[in-house]
């Protein structure tokens, strides 16, 4: 693998083409009112989503690194040890846990009221940091069959959902 782009509390972060082509589909489908704020968020959150990953791997003595691809990140890991049951679903759930709780944390620090639906009064911005954190942080289920495709269909509508479905054909061909 190529060298990192940068490293995040010492985990190498690998940043991929396609994670700037994704970026670069946000901002042209959105427009640059909401698309630059959500392009921000979702690089954040994502990057927090993945570091969650990565801290809780790390706690079990794994060494970790995270990679933004298209769509998508992910914390490899490699564990030195046997990992037990309670250990793995730890840190299964340690990235979806992250990116919910800062993204709430972020709602609440800006005066927002993160379950309140009916949000017409909120910025761009507001609206863009509650869709990128505690929506999409709420629809992550690892290894699921509708994971990726739903994620796509709630960002760019039909055409995503046909996105999706043949990024999580190719995933998981690979397996």
């Amino acid at each position: 693998m190529a060298a990192p782009a940068f490293r995040l509390f010492g985990f190498p972060v690998h940043v991929r083409l396609g994670f700037l082509m994704f970026i670069g589909l946000v901002l042209m489908i959105n427009g640059l009112e909401i698309g630059a704020w959500f392009a921000l968020f979702l690089t954040v959150l994502l990057l927090v989503h993945e570091l969650g990953h990565a801290l809780a791997a790390r706690a079990t003595g794994a060494k970790a690194e995270i990679t933004l691809d298209f769509f998508a990140g992910y914390a490899s890991f490699t564990p030195t040890r046997e990992l037990r049951w309670w250990e793995t679903a730890g840190i299964s759930l340690a990235g979806p846990a992250a990116q919910f709780g800062v993204g709430v944390g972020a709602l609440v620090a800006w005066g927002l009221d993160p379950t309140d639906v009916h949000h017409a009064d909120w910025s761009a911005a507001q609206q863009a940091l509650w869709f990128a954190g505690p929506v999409i942080a709420l629809f992550n289920k690892t290894g699921e069959l509708l994971d990726i495709p739903l994620l796509y269909l709630f960002l760019f509508g039909a055409w995503g959902l046909l996105i999706g479905l043949m990024a999580w054909v190719i995933e998981h061909r690979q397996e």
